[in-house]
């Protein structure tokens, strides 16, 4: 991969499917993950591959690589962030190796400059977690394979990470995955469709010294044909409260631990549902905005992103929806009392 360093200079980065950024005094930062296949008959228990962090310097004019041991973990997935500090940071999680798209726990990894040995932190992801809101025959696999140290989210992938004012960070992921669905005609031909699944999210706090403040695995149940959709979700923060913002099936309100979220299907309507957890607790809340088939004015929303949503001001969030014959809505959601209610249409 090609980064365009400040000097005007192309600097060729080896980049194993990840994507280069510039730090804030303007040198380019990219990493890959290289592979070890020379020793066949190495341990499965160890990974074969290492992060590595490369830094073009705009004096020098030279790229500087630093290596990061990770042990045995197998990064499942993981993102390079910097902080307003010019602080680096690889997060995301990680696996046993046995399935890639598998996570066991979170990974994090700090360097106040990339000549300095990183802070490594791993948060495995408790049982008790991964056992709300599935069946119970996948609570019984959980509590089998945990006894074995191997219970864990099944495609979870890393969405955001957001940086907190005094050192904490908090780590957003959503299960994330593609079915294929295959059907046989009687003259022998074949025609294959495809799902897209969002389902539940993980949102974890980790403060300043490394440590996990808590975890919270939030349900939700999204299946479309057509890609992203309506589906996901955006995260905001304000009033020392994140607040998560997605379509979902109105029966998820108030869902017991032991229960298993309603799907909501993608361009069937559905609820905004707002998800509030306290940053301090991790105390989570819920409720719905508006049904978005029935919007004030009588209008429904028959299009709907979740990239739509932005904060405009600190208790204020605008939406845009599209209502048919070429017409777009701007609806105006205010948080009042720490709750979102639908305001007025713009």
């Amino acid at each position: 991969k090609t980064v365009h360093a400040p000097n005007g200079a192309n600097v060729s980065l080896p980049i194993g499917g990840e994507s280069g950024l510039l730090t804030p005094n303007l040198q380019a930062l990219s990493f890959w993950q290289p592979y070890d296949n020379s020793n066949k008959d190495k341990r499965r228990d160890e990974s074969n591959y290492q992060l590595e962090l490369f830094k073009y310097e705009k004096k020098s004019k030279k790229l500087v690589v630093r290596k990061i041991n990770i042990g045995d973990k197998y990064i499942s997935n993981i993102g390079l962030y910097i902080n307003n500090k010019k602080e680096i940071y690889f997060a995301g999680y990680y696996n046993d190796g046995e399935s890639s798209s598998n996570v066991d726990g979170i990974a994090v990894f700090k360097m106040d400059d990339i000549d300095n040995v990183p802070t490594k932190n791993f948060h495995e992801i408790p049982v008790e977690i991964l056992n709300q809101y599935v069946k119970a025959k996948t609570k019984r696999k959980n509590n089998r394979k945990d006894k074995k140290d191997k219970a864990e989210f099944n495609s979870l992938i890393l969405r955001k990470l957001f940086f907190h004012e005094d050192g904490g960070i908090s780590i957003l992921g959503e299960q994330y995955y593609v079915k294929a669905h295959t059907t046989y005609s009687s003259n022998g031909g074949t025609r294959t469709r495809y799902t897209y699944h969002y389902n539940d999210m993980l949102i974890s706090k980790i403060n300043a010294s490394g440590k996990l403040d808590w975890m919270r695995k939030i349900p939700k149940r999204q299946k479309g044909v057509r890609g992203l959709g309506g589906m996901s979700f955006t995260h905001f923060y304000t009033n020392n409260n994140h607040y998560l913002l997605y379509l979902d099936n109105v029966k998820n309100i108030g869902l017991p631990l032991n229960k298993i979220p309603a799907m909501h299907s993608d361009k069937m309507g559905g609820y905004l549902t707002a998800c509030k957890i306290n940053d301090a607790t991790g105390e989570v809340s819920k409720g719905s905005i508006f049904d978005s088939r029935k919007l004030k004015g009588k209008i429904a929303a028959h299009q709907f992103n979740t990239d739509r949503i932005v904060q405009t001001k600190k208790d204020e969030f605008i939406i845009e929806v599209y209502k048919k014959k070429k017409e777009d809505v701007l609806i105006k959601v205010k948080i009042k009392h720490e709750e979102m209610v639908e305001e007025s249409q713009l």
